[in-house]
């Protein structure tokens, strides 16, 4: 189907404005920018300033109210250690607390959820956020549907024995037992994710705009669900992803017996969602990546294309092949949350 074909079916599912004239300009000038562009597995301490907003507004009507810790935590990890949490759900966590970490002042907190057949281990030795002046916790996924139940998965991807809520359930399960034991600044969380975590992330911006402040994706999977029945809110997003993936293209598709968005048509759901202007701005990096930034959003925007990029995090040492500069990804994803803080 085209975009034009899925546009609508996108903005019913989205939302109760009438924004369709304004996302259209948008849409028109991502696919302009795209077609210009030169030519793992799918599986001191900065705040950021939140203006009154929609999303500020809606965040101190839903917010839950949790007393701040203030002494040294009475279990965890201490600063500068990372150790796994066993919650009493039986699912589990990786936490790092920052070297620097002081219990008298609140703290960003990023999940960074993983791709199909990862674990959180995983990504937190690809993403090194454990350096950034924030608590990082990296969550496992659950065992995926037979005949894969060996690769932990993320609803609401087709291959996930998970439904959404259960995910969801998890989150708010990993976030009420970091606010227990850690000083957590709730108008600064974030949700990272990858591959199929990234889809995640995206779903988490979908169902949970009042409590995440912004997400970011790296060659996400966005299969359809995650855009489906939206509570209305502003999220910031940040999108990067290759033009090469090999697992999840940058087009689009099918993978699973289920149809996944291409990357224009999900960065159209966020310009809508956050209400953007008409017009776009752009800035070479190095690399032969083009970043395009949305105008006039009530949360930002932006999408970074690697020209040539395949399905892997960008900047990852490991990665031999991978022509980015070592940890781009991570210092895109830190600067886009305006956390201090890099390997």
């Amino acid at each position: 189907m085209t975009l034009a074909g899925l546009l609508p079916g996108i903005l019913q599912m989205y939302s109760r404005r009438s924004a369709r004239t304004q996302l259209a300009g948008v849409f028109c000038a991502f696919a302009i920018a795209a077609a210009g562009c030169s030519n793992m597995d799918d599986g001191t301490q900065s705040t950021q300033h939140v203006p009154e907003s929609e999303h500020a507004q809606a965040l101190d009507r839903e917010m839950q109210t949790f007393p701040h810790p203030t002494g040294a935590p009475v279990a965890g990890a201490l600063p500068g250690e990372t150790t796994r949490i066993n919650l009493p759900s039986g699912r589990s966590y990786l936490v790092h607390l920052p070297a620097g970490y002081d219990p008298s002042e609140p703290w960003p907190l990023i999940l960074t959820f993983h791709g199909w057949g990862q674990n959180g281990q995983s990504l937190a030795t690809a993403t090194h956020f454990d350096a950034a002046r924030a608590i990082s916790i990296y969550p496992d996924g659950a065992p995926s549907k037979a005949p894969n139940q060996n690769k932990k998965a993320w609803a609401p991807a087709p291959y996930a024995n998970t439904s959404g809520s259960e995910d969801l359930e998890f989150v708010d399960e990993i976030i009420n037992s970091a606010r227990r034991t850690w000083n957590i600044d709730d108008r600064q969380l974030f949700a990272v994710g990858f591959s199929n975590g990234g889809g995640f992330a995206q779903y988490l911006a979908c169902q949970r705009p009042a409590q995440f402040q912004a997400i970011a994706t790296v060659s996400a999977a966005y299969y359809t669900a995650v855009v489906e029945k939206c509570a209305p809110g502003a999220v910031g997003h940040l999108d990067i992803h290759g033009t090469a993936d090999q697992i999840v293209s940058y087009d689009g598709g099918t993978r699973h017996n289920t149809k996944f968005l291409s990357v224009p048509e999900i960065m159209g759901v966020a310009a809508h969602r956050n209400h953007c202007g008409h017009s776009i701005e752009q800035q070479r990096l190095v690399g032969g990546a083009k970043r395009t930034s949305y105008t006039d959003c009530t949360a930002p925007v932006d999408h970074i294309r690697i020209e040539g990029g395949k399905h892997w995090w960008p900047g990852y040492s490991a990665n031999r092949n991978d022509a980015m500069p070592e940890n781009f990804a991570t210092d895109k994803i830190l600067d886009f949350f305006r956390i201090p803080g890099r390997p």
